[in-house]
């Protein structure tokens, strides 16, 4: 409300039930409105209610940590602790957040025996990777034959966050080598 060349008369902190009691707690997760009523010397007065709002206090929920999605890789062998690329990571997650919502993840694959990084210092994962995961490409990409962690944090939209428990993995993309059977057969050895 606009408020010039008018001046504060009186104020109620909370409505009248609050009034009454000595303290008022907001409950967790239930709606609240503000309402503002100004009133001038003539009598006339002015409403205004507030968008809704909600009592915020708890970080968001993992209900499922962080783990490889190796469906990119139909009939491949699948490992919880083997990824194949070096410049793109699948992973899925479930993380929810019933009162405000999740704002964003930040995930980082850094090599691993490091400290956990900062929040500010993890990348943003942009689109639909917030509730459930998906394909990103890690900054900088990953190196063949090195370890990593990879640290994933959510954050709600009142800026609380929690992070899943850290998922190492290992770079593997040298497919096996195969003796052709051929070589098998000429060297008398049996297969198998």
């Amino acid at each position: 409300l606009p408020w010039t060349g008018a001046k504060l008369v009186d104020t109620v902190a909370l409505a009248t039930a609050a009034a009454q009691s000595a303290t008022f707690s907001f409950v967790e997760g239930l709606a609240y409105y503000l309402t503002v009523r100004a009133s001038d010397m003539a009598g006339l007065t002015t409403q205004v209610v507030s968008d809704r709002i909600v009592v915020d206090s708890t970080a968001p929920t993992w209900l499922l940590a962080p783990l490889l999605d190796h469906r990119a890789a139909p009939g491949a062998p699948r490992s919880a602790s083997v990824w194949s690329n070096t410049a793109s990571i699948r992973s899925a997650w479930v993380v929810s957040d019933k009162q405000s919502g999740v704002r964003e993840v930040r995930a980082l694959a850094q090599p691993a025996g490091q400290a956990a990084p900062s929040l500010d210092a993890m990348q943003l994962l942009e689109g639909g990777l917030a509730a459930q995961g998906g394909v990103w490409a890690p900054n900088p990409p990953l190196s063949d034959g090195a370890s990593y962690q990879l640290f994933v944090c959510a954050v709600n939209r009142v800026g609380l966050s929690s992070c899943a428990p850290p998922l190492s993995f290992t770079v593997d993309t040298t497919p096996p080598v195969c003796s052709a059977p051929s070589d098998l057969l000429a060297s008398g050895k049996p297969a198998g």
